[in-house]
């Protein structure tokens, strides 16, 4: 390992910090924090159990630390270079939607709030987001420039040459530096102002324009008061307003939802007595089925150290290892301490709803990238939860029947591949074996020979049937299958009337109604419904067409089917005349005629 060789000539110090994983080429491959770099770098010497470990270690070149005075700075740089980097092995928010921030511009003299979509965290300035919902982007902004007239303008300032007020400074929404009026302490002062209302410490801000205010008025300057004493009025009023909306409790939600390299973290905003707002983000993770610890820690350290903590409690499963950091943090940066805790009882529908939601977006996600069969769709991985099965079901097979009153009895099975349905699988079956009016006894045989084709041909067996039907159908289905020895398919049945499920143990369970798994199951049985009366309406009508020629003296079978091939219908051949009838292949000039006469009642 060459950055073992190169980090040997340095001296490691033990002191908190992030470290950088490096290739041949420089770029990053991994980024990582510690409190101690010299033990945490020493771990990667040994030979590491986690595979994704083994890749980074064996591909980096070098190792470049930066040492930060606490915990807490390191957690916030490790935050920011992973943002900057996107570290092939790093868990990444993915950036493809570009959310925008509100950035303060501090490198400047004069600074200006600006909305932007792709941060430059190394840049010095600072940003306030992201804001998945810009309209309450927007509606923050607005509020920031009423209450803060600070320039939004890109002009240099200061600048050497005279510059025209705009229409900003005529109206009262911006102070004006450009004018060369207003000294560089009393706009810092205002931006000072910004930056403490976008990080929600009011109470200070309030105390200090509330003192500034006292001292213009000491002084006579009675205009400047005025300004500092709207500003406090504004603030106080927001204020108001958002504790008439936040009666009682303020509480964030997190979820995660994972599928192979990508990942959906969720984020429901529950203020008071009801949901507020949701912010998503989809995640690239570096190796396939990463632990839900990780990914959920890795989501929370991003998301919570750039965006603006407005909750008093953050509500996760499961709880995370190491999290005093990042509640330290958020406490240095927005004056608020937040607790972290798991769902108590009476919060497990809100915190569902989250589960859920990022459950769908990420299947939506991964609908729009184009899931493979390698990652498991998330509705796949949530039935194998719901129905605690030993691995994900990735190929599911549904049987139905279809008949009118015992009269052109058919069979289907539909087969879903991962979420999906793969048509080429799909198989029709006229019942052989069954007279009258018996389901059960015809999703036996359906059962029975999809199952023998499948071993006689040596393919695999799906991971899952679903039989529409309630217990008795899902016996039968059983039967078949424990005649021909198949063991290692998971049989369920799947009653309309309430959707329940029902075991082969005798279990009867009933999925949530919004559930992925319950979706999935529907839109499975509903397919295989679906094509076997499609079929059924075909058989019963050809059936009936023939009924109609079977009348007929010395016409077979096979000419009464190429008859109605040739022609389509029983009234196209009613229409058609002796010559037209003889175009059939096997139809005679007396056949022909017979047909015609009987037909047209001439016998």
């Amino acid at each position: 390992m060459q950055w073992l060789e190169k980090l040997k000539g340095r001296g490691i110090p033990e002191a908190p910090g992030v470290y950088i994983f490096r290739d041949r080429n420089g770029t990053p491959l991994y980024v990582g924090k510690a409190k101690n770099l010299k033990n945490r770098l020493r771990a990667y010497m040994r030979e590491p159990d986690d595979p994704r470990i083994r890749q980074f270690v064996k591909k980096a070149t070098d190792v470049e630390f930066i040492v930060t005075p606490t915990e807490n700075d390191a957690l916030l740089l490790e935050a920011n270079l992973i943002k900057e980097y996107q570290p092939r092995y790093n868990i990444r928010l993915k950036d493809n939607k570009a959310y925008p921030y509100i950035m303060v511009t501090m490198r400047e003299k004069y600074p200006r709030v600006a909305v932007v979509r792709r941060p430059k965290f190394e840049s010095g300035n600072l940003y306030f987001g992201p804001y998945p919902n810009v309209a309450s982007l927007r509606k923050t902004l607005r509020l920031v420039r009423r209450i803060f007239p600070i320039r939004s303008c890109k002009y240099k300032l200061p600048s050497s040459r005279q510059l025209k007020p705009c229409l900003e400074y005529h109206i009262g929404k911006c102070i004006g530096p450009c004018t060369g009026e207003v000294s560089e302490e009393e706009y810092r002062s205002l931006v000072r102002g910004v930056i403490a209302f976008l990080r929600g410490q009011t109470d200070e801000l309030e105390r200090e324009l509330e003192r500034e205010m006292l001292e213009e008025a000491k002084k006579l300057n009675f205009e400047r008061a005025a300004v500092l004493r709207d500003q406090l009025f504004s603030i106080r009023q927001t204020k108001m307003a958002f504790r008439r909306a936040i009666t009682a409790r303020s509480i964030d939600f997190v979820a995660v939802a994972s599928s192979g390299h990508y990942a959906y973290g969720m984020v429901v905003l529950y203020r008071g007595d009801r949901i507020v707002d949701k912010h998503g983000f989809m995640m690239e993770l570096p190796a396939k089925n990463a632990e839900p610890e990780d990914v959920l820690a890795s989501f929370m350290e991003q998301y919570y150290t750039s965006s603006t903590v407005t909750a008093d409690e953050i509500v996760f499963r499961p709880m995370i290892d190491d999290l005093q950091a990042l509640q330290e943090l958020i406490e240095k940066n927005t004056g608020r301490k937040v607790k972290f805790r798991e769902p108590n009882a009476i919060e497990e529908r809100i915190y569902r709803i989250a589960t859920e939601n990022a459950e769908r977006l990420l299947s939506e996600e991964l609908e729009r990238a184009g899931a493979t069969d390698e990652a498991p769709h998330p509705a796949v991985i949530s039935l194998q939860k719901e129905l605690n099965l030993d691995r994900p079901p990735l190929w599911i097979e549904a049987v139905d029947i279809s008949h009118t009153f015992g009269e052109a009895m058919v069979g289907s099975v539909v087969v879903f591949v991962n979420g999906r349905p793969k048509k080429s699988q799909y198989r029709r079956y006229r019942i052989k074996s069954v007279e009258g009016i018996d389901d059960f006894r015809a999703i036996r045989e359906v059962v029975y020979r999809r199952l023998r084709k499948l071993i006689e041909s040596d393919s695999d067996l799906p991971d899952l049937m679903l039989i529409d039907g309630g217990e008795i159908q899902l016996q039968f289905a059983l039967d078949a299958a424990n005649e021909l020895g198949v063991e290692d398919i998971h049989f369920i049945g799947i009653a309309k009337k309430f959707e329940e499920l029902h075991f082969p143990d005798g279990r009867v369970v009933m999925l949530p109604y919004h559930s992925d798994a319950l979706r999935l199951l529907q839109r499975v049985r509903d397919e295989a419904h679906r094509f076997a009366i499609t079929y059924h309406r075909k058989i019963r009508g050809r059936d009936r067409m023939i009924s109609v020629l079977d009348m007929i003296p010395g016409l077979s079978e096979n000419r009464r089917i190429a008859l109605l091939r040739y022609f389509g219908s029983i009234e196209a051949i009613h229409k058609a005349s002796v010559r037209d009838l003889q175009k059939v292949k096997g139809i005679g000039p007396k056949l022909a005629r017979r047909i015609y006469n009987y037909l047209h009642g001439e016998e």
